[in-house]
């Protein structure tokens, strides 16, 4: 396996434990409505986390993008 294949991989890799992440965090948030429970840091210490992973998944995708190109 070349580089560039391993990189590759490795940037799909990340970009699926990053969405796993998201999700995991928006479904916690969602369940039974917790998001109103929480207290105001915590929430939002939460969406801070779910905008810098969101970030993550952009960048890595637009690597993905340069690298097929």
């Amino acid at each position: 396996m070349n580089t560039v294949a391993k990189n590759t991989q490795e940037i799909q890799d990340d970009i699926n434990r990053m969405l796993a992440q998201a999700n995991a965090l928006i479904d916690t948030l969602c369940v039974d409505d917790q998001y109103r429970t929480i207290d105001i840091t915590t929430l939002s210490n939460a969406l801070w986390l779910l905008s810098d992973r969101i970030t993550d998944i952009n960048n890595a995708c637009q690597h993905l993008f340069k690298e097929a190109a």
